[in-house]
């Protein structure tokens, strides 16, 4: 078997993230999706394992990074899927990311949402993935190696993601980094940028029509002479601060058996650990429910001995769901 580390990495928190995941299952070589050419195969074997990462842009796979992705030619090959996002959202890369990889043969076994240090705005989640998040993913990678021995893994049930299908329409970010005085024309970042937004005969200008602000150029730059306007970047700043006031954590989402399953949903006897991760409510909601549905009403109580979910639904559905919701307030929710 031949693992891959597959990643489009501007900055470097994804690589490190992807890196780490792939370490826990033994040797393995790497394919970086920001390279403009490729010398490694793109065609993988059942026998293969994968672990792709990318960053969420906007709540989107870059569009660079799927292009590249789609070249990849997979044969039922075994899948790891890894979105790093800077501690606000990641909104449907997940379930874009998955739906890309299904359509090239490739079978996703898990997927993990990281959280990492904002490409752009570094005081957000500054200095993660931390120890806590290896710790987390080290965790993941172990459940996910026991779901690989797994005799009868057709009776396994698809990786059920959160997301939405369309997918949220991408805007693209107003940040552009340009060259400051300090630049010496050396052209590096015109060589390495993943979309060509820098002429290499000029390396000090910048093609906004083309720049994704993937932050490469201003990560690799050895005199540190791109930036971005500081005052475009302090207005964003002050208005992502309140989406990244709570702290997130890694979340994984892997394949179950259907007695463990409630549609997709992972759960646990009374017995277990009770915990409840609003990602789980939504994902809930998602099921049962179509996107139609006029509300969803959630209040949370916590107490010292269980977190108990009411929900209140304003929907012409709610009878016919009235016993799966009977069914799931049995259970305690894990979003592991």
């Amino acid at each position: 078997m031949s693992i891959y580390a597959i990643y489009f990495n501007p900055t470097g928190r994804t690589e490190k993230t992807v890196k780490f995941i792939a370490e826990q299952f033994g040797d393995y070589q790497t394919i970086n999706l920001c390279e403009r050419t490729m010398n490694l195969t793109n065609d993988f074997s059942k026998e293969d394992l994968c672990i792709i990462g990318v960053p969420s842009f906007g709540g989107r796979v870059p569009a660079i990074a799927l292009e590249k992705i789609k070249e990849f030619n997979g044969t039922k090959t075994n899948t790891i899927l890894v979105v790093v996002y800077g501690n606000r959202a990641y909104e449907d890369t997940l379930i874009e990311l998955e739906d890309t990889l299904v359509k090239k043969d490739f079978t996703c076994l898990a997927a993990i949402a990281a959280v990492a240090e904002h490409s752009i705005m570094h005081q957000f989640a500054n200095g993660r993935p931390d120890q806590n998040d290896l710790t987390d993913l080290s965790s993941f990678a172990k459940k996910i190696k026991e779901k690989m021995k797994e005799t009868v893994k057709e009776n396994l049930l698809p990786v059920q993601v959160p997301g939405n299908r369309p997918y949220r329409e991408y805007d693209k970010i107003p940040l552009i980094p340009h060259a400051t005085k300090s630049c010496n024309s050396c052209g590096l970042c015109a060589k390495e940028c993943p979309v060509n937004a820098i002429p290499t005969d000029n390396p000090k200008v910048t093609d906004k029509s083309k720049c994704i602000s993937c932050m490469h150029c201003v990560n690799i730059c050895p005199r540190h002479a791109r930036k971005l306007n500081p005052l475009l970047l302090s207005v964003a700043s002050k208005k992502l601060k309140k989406s990244v006031l709570i702290e997130k954590k890694t979340n994984c989402f892997y394949k179950q058996s259907p007695s463990n399953v409630i549609e997709g949903i992972t759960i646990h006897k009374p017995s277990s650990p009770q915990f409840f991760d609003f990602q789980v409510l939504f994902s809930i909601y998602l099921i049962l429910f179509s996107p139609l549905s006029p509300s969803l009403y959630c209040i949370i109580k916590t107490s010292t001995q269980a977190r108990l979910a009411r929900f209140r639904f304003a929907s012409s559905r709610y009878r016919a769901a009235h016993d799966a919701y009977k069914k799931i307030l049995r259970y305690k929710f894990t979003c592991i």
